[in-house]
């Protein structure tokens, strides 16, 4: 119970950007109040706590991007245990909050990618290439109607990557 206690009143604090060593000096503070109520209790720079909070509320939302971008990609047949998983999902990620770089996929995405997870370019590519062919054949047609509307087509085959990771992103975008 105590421990609970304990718990949330750090949690309380860190939120409030707040440390210990802040708790610290506001219970010397009071105990040198001695009761009296005009007694002054230090603030905390308010624009620190906007500005952690702000970067809080960021971090926030990309986690949850990356959950739903991993739900999608789930749900479409993708492997987990597939090196291009990761990869799809991050270059769907960067294309998400960088636009452009859906026009320059193999100079932005593959290079980043490549920096990332310290492959080249060209296995990058080659990763995202083989998850989607291997979702795209065990995957199923209605799931992928949903997301790639009349596009699809079976006879037609899978789409390229850029393809992909730009269907994917404009689907997140109007439907967030």
């Amino acid at each position: 119970m105590v421990e609970n206690r304990v718990q949330s009143m750090l949690k309380l604090l860190d939120e409030y950007g707040y440390t210990l060593a802040d708790l610290s000096e506001l219970f010397d503070t009071i105990s040198q109040c001695n009761g009296e109520l005009k007694c002054t209790i230090p603030e905390k720079n308010t624009e620190q706590q906007f500005d952690k909070q702000k970067t809080s509320a960021e971090e926030e939302s990309k986690i949850k991007l990356k959950i739903r971008i991993t739900e999608i990609l789930l749900e479409l047949g993708f492997k987990e245990s597939m090196n291009g998983f990761n990869c799809t999902r991050d270059a769907i990620m960067m294309s998400y909050y960088n636009p452009e770089y859906l026009k320059h996929v193999t100079t932005k995405i593959y290079v980043n990618l490549g920096d990332i997870y310290k492959k080249s370019n060209y296995a990058v590519e080659r990763a995202i290439r083989h998850s989607i062919e291997v979702a795209w054949d065990c995957g199923n047609v209605d799931i992928y109607e949903k997301y790639f509307g009349y596009s699809v087509n079976v006879n037609r085959g899978k789409p390229s990557n850029g393809q992909f990771i730009t269907t994917i992103v404009d689907y997140l975008k109007l439907h967030s």
